[in-house]
């Protein structure tokens, strides 16, 4: 699969911009991934376990309503933090094609923590920047560490055992 990206501007009076996930109506594989990751997500914001079914997962059930919801209107665009925008609301500036689904986006300031719940037996990443990881879990510490090295560089990585 080849996944979409686009740098874009958010206003023409403004430099704030970034990169972007495009999402069609017609990739259900990848909303799902989107989705998943987003349990995740508020699952480690909240301290809850991913195979509960508390706040995490219903803030997930309504992160996947808003998709699906801009989806009808056109091709939706999804920034590192999960946040979506319909892609017609922005300016594209750039557009890149990758076959794995890694932001381009870097921050200097990014730290990542591979963690893993107790008695759990997969391994999550979570950035301070909020950033979105697809896949969600990995099986095996060495797994997510690779992950970890495609957004930050080893001295920015922490472990959480």
């Amino acid at each position: 699969m080849t996944y979409h990206f686009a740098r874009c501007q958010v206003h023409p009076e403004f430099d704030v911009q970034g990169w972007f996930l495009e999402v069609q109506g017609d990739n259900p594989r990848l909303v799902a991934a989107l989705h998943k990751s987003m349990v995740a997500k508020y699952c480690s914001m909240l301290g809850e376990d991913s195979h509960g079914s508390g706040n995490a997962t219903r803030f997930a059930a309504l992160w996947l309503q808003s998709l699906e919801s801009a989806l009808q209107e056109g091709n939706v665009l999804v920034n590192p933090a999960g946040g979506i925008v319909a892609k017609c609301d922005l300016i594209v500036l750039a557009e890149i094609k990758r076959p794995d689904l890694t932001w381009p986006e870097n921050f200097a300031d990014e730290i990542i923590t591979i963690a893993k719940w107790p008695k759990g037996k997969h391994y999550y990443l979570c950035s301070n920047r909020g950033r979105v990881f697809v896949p969600e879990k990995f099986s095996t510490y060495r797994a997510a560490r690779l992950s970890a090295l495609r957004y930050v560089p080893a001295d920015r990585i922490k472990s959480r055992e």
